[in-house]
């Protein structure tokens, strides 16, 4: 319950951040100063973990394990040799597009933040029985329902926003959101497969940063040359781009401790993908208010994008 408590709380600021950041710079400019700053915190909480584990083993601190067990190596020395395994560069590749697309579609102007978190959130839930049958378990009648409440969730979110005529945003925000869904498959398939796996969480998000900051540098290159490379470095002195980095690895960390759960994945997805969306509506919310709405005058205008929440959120209590 407190990693649940702290994953929603780690969405909340990051889905909040993201939307507000976005208001002033374009999608890869900022992802490309997000991943920056999420580099720099995982380095430091690294080097943090480490330095107290050096720390113990200064002042005599044995462990219960035999000597050279893996209680006497920091997580850094237990993860190196694990960084360019082949399930954790394939995971590690999934969450690149991960990050991308999600911020990215969060931060697309004039489009409601959950339009994209919808679809982004309720999505992966409809692999969750998939990957248990995959897997060899039983596809249970909660998992058939969990699939059916997720359909009209995202159905909700896309009634009254997509259609022939829909807005550039719009259409791009449920591109980047589909792009994340497809992602979702193989990091949630080869991840069921590493219940319990700390090393292998770590390992990931070590590998997701190596692989996805070159990538996003060429993207913004290709893009907008030299001026958007120099943007990203300007808003490294917005202390609202180290917190947003902050938030994203906490989200990372405490969200994949969610999906690594000694448990079947129809259980753990929409336990992950309840806290995300809490964390995501939350933060919708919280933007409505402080451009002067209120709560009523919010249902009133989004009739369908509720109507999917409460979809999603009966879903996630069933599942």
């Amino acid at each position: 319950m407190v990693i649940v408590v702290l994953y929603f709380l780690a969405y909340f600021a990051f889905s909040f951040l993201t939307k507000t950041l976005g208001r002033g710079s374009p999608g890869p400019v900022l992802v490309l100063a997000s991943l920056i700053t999420c580099l720099g915190v995982w380095v430091v909480g690294l080097g943090v973990e480490a330095g107290w584990r050096w720390w113990r083993l200064r002042d005599g601190e044995t462990t219960r394990r035999r000597p050279g067990g893996s209680d006497d190596h920091s997580l850094i020395q237990r993860t190196l040799p694990h960084l360019f395994r082949r399930d954790v560069v394939i995971v590690a590749v999934m969450s690149a597009i991960i990050i991308v697309s999600s911020t990215s579609a969060y931060a697309l102007p004039g489009v409601s933040l959950l339009v994209p978190l919808l679809l982004m959130k309720g999505g992966p839930n409809i692999w969750a029985p998939l990957i248990d049958w995959l897997n060899g378990s039983a596809v249970t009648t909660r998992a058939r329902i969990v699939f059916g409440l997720a359909l009209v969730a995202i159905v909700g979110a896309l009634w009254s926003k997509v259609s022939v005529t829909a807005s550039v945003a719009v259409t791009a925000a449920v591109g980047w959101a589909a792009l994340y869904m497809l992602a979702y498959f193989p990091k949630l398939k080869i991840m069921a497969r590493y219940r319990g796996d700390l090393v292998f969480l770590i390992a990931d998000m070590t590998t997701t940063l190596l692989i996805a900051l070159p990538a996003v540098v060429a993207l913004v290159w290709i893009k907008y040359g030299a001026g958007g490379l120099w943007q990203s470095m300007q808003l490294l002195g917005d202390y609202r781009v180290w917190a947003m980095g902050a938030a994203s690895e906490g989200a990372g960390l405490f969200g994949g401790l969610v999906f690594l759960a000694k448990t079947e994945s129809t259980l753990s997805v929409p336990i992950n993908r309840c806290s995300s969306l809490l964390g995501g509506t939350a933060a919708t919310l919280a933007l409505w208010w402080l451009d002067g709405g209120t709560l009523l005058g919010w249902a009133g205008r989004n009739v369908p994008e509720l109507i999917g929440v409460i979809a999603m959120l009966a879903a996630l209590v069933i599942g």
